[in-house]
């Protein structure tokens, strides 16, 4: 029975208290005893005035209804107590024994199933009973003649154990909360990823192969490369969050259009300008150097060159945290999805005037380009501010209609590192992905340093103590993705600095790619 009980069938409670119906094979009108007890002396079984009966065991007996072939102890005490020569619990010695379940008013104690007993050896029932100590007062157990419902409830009542807990647990796939508590719960947050950095020209290698090889046809759809964190294999993903990527688009191409349930931001890395457009809700969005254009979820977006020059972008996605949530999907389109929108419709009514008595799109985030060279002039205007002491100066594109992060899933920023400015160490709990728009430096991450040149990427896991530093004479620049609009919105946002040695880690190794 695997120390399981069965359900107990209707038909095995005909009468309170009583095991079940009479067998067909024996001719008998009355249902079966309840318990066969007598007032006796109490030394045998510890109650006061009750003595458990044992009848030997005769081949035959003679009862009011004839002779019974007897098959055992309990057979032939069944047999005596419907003649009528033994009282049934709860009536005075010497009373006729009635010829139905007796009157409830009658017994002395409630019925209870405890202390069940294995059948003797040679397959009887009986044998002397013993007190419960954990039910006092108890009038003793009752025999079960069903042996496979007696070893069920042995098994259950008498051998359990926390290992048969456990076993029973697995096969109700249950877990035990007090076994594995440490992996529900941590101390700190636990993060199952490494720091780790792409060098450019390593990227731009592969890519420009696989410009000879992969075309952009139905099917292929994109020709990109994730920047795959070696921890996050199987979710092809830079952080647990957010996956990066570049993209190569030869001239003359068209990328066909579709949409996803994953926002997307492109960073032009290297473009020389002209007719590249990424269109988006049918809004040709022009992509030069260091723009940022956004896909929000769900918008239809093609891709076309229509110069004589490659066009290379980073891509950065949050479908890490939507296949997380299993909330993915995704859909081909053409270049007739949308309805078309002239170039520059986005700006005229979210830049720096808006038409008078407009409401705006309905849509929560806009299809936006933000140029490099209006960002570039912010960073200008903001220099010879003290910043912040672990960031530098650091600039976030907004949602110009919700003043808020650039998609609600990503921040995206551009962070400022003047010449011989070391930053103080600290850590949080979102990750960030940075791709180097200008300049060289090192990051000092978890005591790793990372260094750092124009086109590379690396990732900060979240909860990861980090630094940046440039010890050049001349700027550098970094783009920034992260996660924290999502961990502030689910209120799980911290942030800690270094307590140590002034804020600055010891490096105790050099990352190698």
């Amino acid at each position: 029975m695997d120390g399981r009980l069965r359900p107990r069938h209707p038909r095995l409670s005909r009468f309170p208290g009583r095991p079940g119906p009479p067998r067909r094979d024996r001719a008998c009108a009355q249902p079966p005893h309840r318990s066969l007890q007598e007032p006796g002396a109490a030394q045998e079984s510890g109650l006061p005035g009750i003595r458990p009966r044992r009848l030997p065991e005769p081949a035959d007996h003679q009862g009011q209804h004839g002779v019974v072939r007897g098959t055992g102890a309990a057979q032939d005490t069944t047999q005596a107590v419907r003649a009528g020569r033994l009282p049934l619990p709860g009536l005075s010695p010497g009373s006729p024994g009635p010829q139905g379940p007796p009157p409830r008013s009658q017994l002395t104690c409630k019925p209870t199933p405890y202390a069940l007993r294995a059948p003797p050896q040679g397959g009887n029932a009986g044998g002397p009973a013993k007190p419960d100590p954990r039910r006092p007062g108890s009038c003793g157990p009752r025999f079960i003649r069903h042996r496979w419902l007696a070893a069920a409830w042995m098994t259950d009542m008498t051998s359990d154990s926390l290992e048969q807990l456990h076993a029973d647990m697995e096969r109700a796939r249950l877990v035990p909360t007090w076994k594995y508590v440490s992996q529900f719960v941590s101390m700190q947050p636990a993060v199952s990823y490494r720091p780790f950095l792409w060098k450019w020209d390593h990227v731009l290698a592969h890519l420009m192969r696989a410009g000879e090889l992969v075309t952009l046809e139905r099917g292929a759809e994109r020709r990109s490369m994730e920047h795959t964190n070696p921890d996050l294999r199987a979710q092809f993903s830079t952080s647990h969050t957010l996956a990066t990527a570049l993209q190569l688009v030869r001239p003359g191409e068209r990328a066909p259009a579709h949409r996803h349930q994953a926002g997307a931001v492109r960073f032009a890395a290297r473009s020389q300008g002209g007719e590249v457009f990424t269109c988006v809700q049918g809004e040709p969005l022009r992509m030069e150097e260091n723009d940022l254009l956004l896909t929000p979820s769900g918008t239809w977006h093609g891709h076309r060159n229509d110069t004589a020059h490659d066009i290379v972008w980073l891509d950065a996605l949050d479908y890490p945290l939507v296949n997380l949530l299993q909330a993915s999907w995704f859909e081909p389109g053409d270049d007739d999805s949308a309805p078309p929108r002239p170039e520059g419709y986005t700006t005229a009514r979210y830049g720096h005037a808006r038409p008078a008595g407009w409401d705006g799109d309905p849509s929560p985030q806009p299809v936006m380009r933000y140029r490099w060279q209006d960002m570039r002039e912010s960073i200008e205007r903001l220099r010879r501010e003290d910043g912040s002491p672990c960031d530098g100066i650091l600039l976030e594109y907004v949602n110009p209609r919700t003043s808020g992060p650039t998609l609600p899933t990503m921040s995206c920023r551009a962070q400022l590192l003047r010449p011989g400015e070391h930053t103080r160490a600290h850590r949080a709990t979102a990750s960030t992905v940075h791709y180097v728009i200008e300049g060289e430096g090192s990051s000092i991450v978890n005591g790793q340093r990372l260094d750092w040149a124009r086109g590379d990427v690396f990732v900060i896991p979240n909860w990861a103590w980090h630094e940046h530093r440039n010890p050049h004479g001349r700027d550098a620049i970094l783009f920034c993705i992260t996660d924290e609009p999502v961990m502030r919105a689910l209120g799980m946002y911290r942030e800690q600095p270094y307590p140590d040695h002034d804020g600055r880690q010891a490096v105790e190794s050099t990352f190698t790619p």
